[in-house]
């Protein structure tokens, strides 16, 4: 008989990653894997992720908030509003659009209760961890220079990876589908499947090619 395997831990996304730990390499989707490999410096890299891992807003994985108190999950409904700004609004939108987009079978006014409830959650977040996710003003949402960065944003805003460092940055930001801990419903479930399916194609695409140049040929 072959011995069972020993399973791997369950996946902190709050702990330091060692990406030269074969059972933390397990949770790196094929695509980080041969990136990585085609550094040739992955402890040096796993290091240096670690130590910039400050001020961030993370979406793709769990959505989490780095701050200067540390690590923490942001709270339900808020990387939703944060991706869709992102994607669909240029980083502003009327509060009651948000609010219908996050619960499109409740009417209006129950839908911006909701929100209320969930931007003060936000509020107390912010406070505690000393960081600035959403600016509220004149019944809109808004994400300014002034909101701390998110992963999604840095994600968007990259080219074409020609370097060790940009290699480097692709794999420090993308570290898993869009909010892959959140399962909305109808439309808003729609919209998430299909950037989680865009974003996913954007990253691939990225990685080869940038394995190519940086590692060598593929295989």
């Amino acid at each position: 008989l072959v011995p069972d395997r020993a399973a791997p831990p369950p996946v902190d996304h709050f702990a330091p990653w060692d990406w030269t730990d074969p059972f933390q390499a397990v949770n790196l989707c094929p695509w980080q894997q041969l990136a990585l490999k085609g550094l040739g410096q992955a402890g040096d890299l796993g290091r240096q992720l670690d130590r910039e891992m400050v001020d961030l807003i993370r979406l793709f994985g769990s959505a989490t908030v780095t701050g200067s108190s540390g690590p923490a999950r942001l709270p339900a409904g808020v990387g939703e509003i944060v991706a869709l700004l992102a994607i669909d609004y240029r980083q502003v939108a009327e509060r009651r659009t948000l609010a219908l987009r996050l619960r499109e079978s409740a009417d209006a006014d129950a839908a911006l209760n909701a929100l209320r409830q969930t931007l003060l959650r936000l509020r107390r977040l912010e406070a505690r961890m000393g960081v600035t996710v959403l600016h509220a003003f004149d019944g809109h949402l808004a994400r300014t220079d002034a909101c701390i960065p998110t992963d999604l944003e840095a994600f968007l805003a990259l080219g074409e990876v020609h370097t060790s460092e940009d290699l480097r940055r692709l794999l420090d930001l993308y570290r898993g589908d869009l909010l892959a801990d959140v399962d909305a419903s109808g439309d808003l479930r729609t919209w998430l499947d299909t950037q989680r399916t865009r974003l996913r194609d954007r990253f691939i695409a990225l990685a080869t090619d940038g394995a190519r140049r940086v590692g060598g040929a593929i295989g």
